[in-house]
C-alpha cells in the first residue's frame, strides 16, 4: 500500500518523526512492563496487584494514556479537516470518537452483558455469557464500520490517500488487538477452565499484554500518523 511505503520514507528521511514515535511507543513498552512486572512481583508474593499499572482497568494509568491519545487523534484530525475538509475525514473522526466513547463509558461491555444472559446458542454454550455477547456486539460493529470505512478510503482525494490508507490500516490493527484477539481470549479461557490456576493466571496476564498492549501501540500508531500530516502540510 502506498501509505505504509510513505510512511517508511519518513522515518529513514527524518530524525524528528522517527524520534517522535520512538517517545510515544517507549511510554506504551513501560506501561506494559510495569504490568509485567507486578504480575511476577505478586506471583512471588512479594507485592500486592497494583490496580493502577493494570493494562485493562479503566482507571488504570494506562487507560488514561489511552484516553489522551484518543482526545490528541481526534484533535488533530480535527485540525486536519479544518485545512483540507473531505468527507474520509469526517468518516476518521467519527470512527475515532466512537472508540474513544466506547473505550471511556466501556459501551460494548453493556451491551455485551445485557445480550449475553439471552443469548442461547449451543456453539457459545462454553462461552461466558459476557464473551457470547461480544461476539454479537462485535459483528454489528464490523457491518457498521466495514462500510464505513471502505468509503472513507474511496472517496478520499489523491493528496490524502496515503494518510488515509495508513491511518485506516492503523484502525484495523486497534480492531485486530481489541476486537480479535478479545474474542480469542475469551474462546481460550472456556478452553483453560479445567486447568490449575497459577497456569491460567499467567495465560490470562499474556492474553492482557497481546491484547491490551497491542492496541495501546496501534493507538500510538495513529496517533504518529496524524501529528505527521498536521506536520507534512504545514511544511509546504
Amino acid at each position: 500500500m502506498q501509505g505504509w511505503r510513505h510512511y517508511r520514507l519518513l522515518l529513514r528521511q527524518n530524525r524528528f518523526l522517527n524520534d517522535l514515535l520512538i517517545v510515544i511507543l517507549s511510554v506504551d513498552v513501560v506501561f506494559v512492563a510495569l504490568y509485567a512486572l507486578f504480575g511476577v512481583l505478586k506471583a512471588a508474593g512479594l507485592a500486592p496487584e497494583v490496580e493502577s499499572m493494570q493494562l485493562n482497568s479503566d482507571s488504570g494509568l494506562a487507560s488514561v494514556w489511552n484516553y489522551g491519545k484518543f482526545m490528541a487523534l481526534i484533535a488533530a484530525l480535527f485540525l486536519i479537516w479544518l485545512r483540507e475538509r473531505g468527507a474520509s475525514l469526517l468518516i476518521m473522526i467519527g470512527l475515532f470518537l466512537f472508540m474513544l466513547l466506547d473505550d471511556y463509558y466501556e459501551l460494548h461491555d453493556q451491551i455485551a452483558r445485557g445480550l449475553g444472559e439471552h443469548i442461547s446458542v449451543t456453539a457459545l454454550d462454553s462461552l461466558h455469557p459476557q464473551n457470547r455477547g461480544e461476539l454479537f456486539v462485535y459483528a454489528a460493529i464490523l457491518a457498521i464500520a466495514g462500510p464505513l470505512l471502505w468509503l472513507a478510503l474511496t472517496k478520499a482525494r489523491a493528496p490524502a490517500l496515503a494518510f488515509i490508507g495508513a491511518l485506516a490500516g492503523g484502525l484495523i490493527m486497534i480492531g485486530v488487538f481489541g476486537v480479535a484477539v478479545d474474542v480469542l481470549h475469551g474462546a481460550l479461557d472456556a478452553v483453560l477452565g479445567d486447568f490449575p490456576d497459577l497456569i491460567k493466571k499467567v495465560f490470562n496476564r499474556l492474553m492482557t499484554i497481546i491484547e491490551d498492549g497491542g492496541e495501546m501501540i496501534a493507538i500510538s500508531f495513529c496517533v504518529w500518523l496524524c501529528l505527521i500530516r498536521l506536520w507534512e502540510r504545514s511544511a509546504d
